[in-house]
C-alpha cells in the first residue's frame, strides 16, 4: 500500500485574495449588467416615442387631408391650425347653415 498523499495547505492571504477577487467580479458584473439594461430601456423608450409621434403626425396629415375633401367649397376655413382661419366669418357661417 501507498502512503496517503499529503494534503497541500492553501495560504489564508491566496484563499481571500482569490474569494475576493471572485466577490468582487460578481459585484461589478451585477451593477454593469443592471447599467446595461437602464440604457437599453431608455432607447427602446426613446424609438417607441419617436414612433408615436411619426404615426400622430401622420394621422394629423390624413386627417386634414380628408377634411379638405369633405368639406363644402364655401370659402370659409373651418381649420383652426390654419393662418389665415378667422373665427367670426366661421361662426357665422355655421350659423347660417344651422338654420
Amino acid at each position: 500500500m501507498s502512503a496517503p498523499a499529503a494534503k497541500t495547505v492553501v495560504s489564508p492571504l491566496r484563499s481571500f485574495a482569490r474569494y475576493g477577487g471572485l466577490g468582487a467580479g460578481i459585484i461589478y458584473g451585477f451593477f454593469h449588467h443592471r447599467g446595461l439594461n437602464k440604457s437599453k430601456a431608455a432607447q427602446e423608450l426613446e424609438a417607441r416615442e419617436k414612433r408615436h409621434i411619426e404615426r400622430v403626425a401622420e394621422a394629423r396629415a390624413q386627417w386634414q387631408i380628408r377634411q379638405a375633401a369633405l368639406a363644402p367649397k364655401t370659402g370659409v376655413i373651418s381649420n383652426p391650425d390654419d393662418p389665415n382661419f378667422d373665427l367670426e366669418a366661421f361662426l357665422v357661417h355655421l350659423d347660417k347653415t344651422q338654420k
